[in-house]
């Protein structure tokens, strides 16, 4: 049998030395995302749990994490490659959606490179090295893990699962492990993923929207999002007169464009408007207008506040601090006009908004929270309605 004719690529969470490998006979197929977390969280658990046990050294307490877990997944590779191909990227997936759930974003992991005995002892440990790194690197990409949280490994053939007498046991050993330590990552939050997509339909033709492009009144637009993992989305239309529409996610008030909420779950595509066959329409209000998305590890009670300083361009400062308590200070004008695809509720654009906010590095008032700017995705498209 050629050695790497078909390389096999395993995520392996265990209890120390036990854990079974999740093979074919258990699976029938790739593991689900749920499945694969199922696996790496500690048995008898909903959750995760962090805080492991306490015991005494010497007169003071020290933490003792809780055991590994393991888990094995198969993941081709070509011949003496390191490159992940087509066929790997559905297990991948599943992968990195678990690893960025909500109980497992924060831990740390280490992922192992591992060949069978077959060729050069040296030569295998380079290529598991590559392999383990490959796939660090897809994670860190796709799924907003942070590089520290992952350190890649190559073991070569040092620590086989089995026997390398057999064909069998030798492409059970081909695999990449990838160990949760159920320790917990220092990071104080993450940057969330997403594809973003804006469509303008013109009569039978749809184009994907560009920055700049010119939108007619009898044009149509929408908009799609799909994230990678957990995480909480807004979205805003900005007319020419600076009045905001928000259309992500629903409220009590109004389901015009959505009625799904945060958090929006990873893999799943999510469009504007929800209904099948719908469209947005403009008003008469003509000028630059603006699509504005957001996204962030956690809720932000006033996300409109910080998408009009994403909209200005005054998102250069690391920090923004932005107000968690019902808007009181802002005007509001009450009134009904003619905005994307119906009616909407208007407020006043503030000026103030332009401004580069104050941070304030710390506050004992509760209304308050701070929104890295490092961890806050954004994204933003401009047009030209005439």
């Amino acid at each position: 049998m050629n050695r790497c004719k078909l390389i096999q690529v395993m995520v392996i969470v265990a209890v120390l030395l036990g854990g079974a490998v999740w093979g074919e006979a258990q699976t029938q197929g790739r593991p689900t995302a749920d499945q694969i977390k199922r696996q790496l969280l500690p048995p008898d658990s909903g959750k995760f749990k962090t805080m492991g046990v306490r015991v005494r050294a010497e007169g003071s307490e020290r933490q003792v994490a809780a055991s590994p877990r393991e888990v094995n997944l198969n993941i081709p590779f070509e011949l003496n490659s390191a490159e992940i191909s087509a066929d790997a990227l559905p297990i991948l997936r599943e992968l990195g959606a678990a690893l960025s759930s909500g109980e497992l974003r924060l831990n740390l992991f280490e992922i192992q490179g591992h060949t069978c005995t077959l060729g050069d002892a040296s030569v295998n440990r380079s290529l598991s090295q590559r392999r383990a790194e490959t796939v660090k690197s897809y994670l860190v990409k796709h799924y907003g893990l942070a590089p520290e949280q992952l350190e890649a490994r190559g073991y070569g053939p040092d620590k086989p699962l089995a026997s390398n007498d057999t064909e069998a046991g030798q492409e059970q050993n081909r695999r990449v492990t990838v160990v949760n330590t159920m320790l917990r990552h220092a990071s104080t939050g993450w940057r969330p993923s997403l594809k973003v997509q804006a469509v303008c339909r013109r009569g039978e033709v749809e184009r994907i929207m560009t920055p700049g492009m010119t939108v007619k009144d009898d044009d149509d637009i929408s908009l799609t999002f799909e994230p990678t993992q957990e995480c909480y989305v807004y979205v805003f239309h900005f007319d020419a007169k600076g009045r905001r529409t928000p259309m992500f996610p629903a409220n009590p008030e109004s389901q015009e464009y959505t009625s799904r909420r945060n958090p929006v779950q990873a893999n799943q595509v999510y469009r504007l408007p929800e209904r099948e066959r719908a469209w947005l329409g403009l008003d008469e209000t003509k000028g630059m207008e603006h699509l504005v998305v957001i996204a962030y590890h956690k809720e932000i009670l006033r996300p409109a506040q910080l998408a009009q300083s994403v909209l200005s361009g005054q998102m250069d400062y690391q920090v923004a601090q932005v107000a968690q308590a019902p808007a009181a200070h802002e005007e509001e004008e009450g009134v009904k006009t003619m905005g994307v695809k119906g009616t909407r509720e208007t407020y006043s654009y503030q000026q103030a908004a332009r401004k580069k906010p104050t941070a304030v590095a710390h506050t004992a008032d509760p209304l308050f929270k701070q929104v890295s700017f490092n961890n806050l995705f954004q994204w933003q498209l401009s047009f030209f309605h005439r």
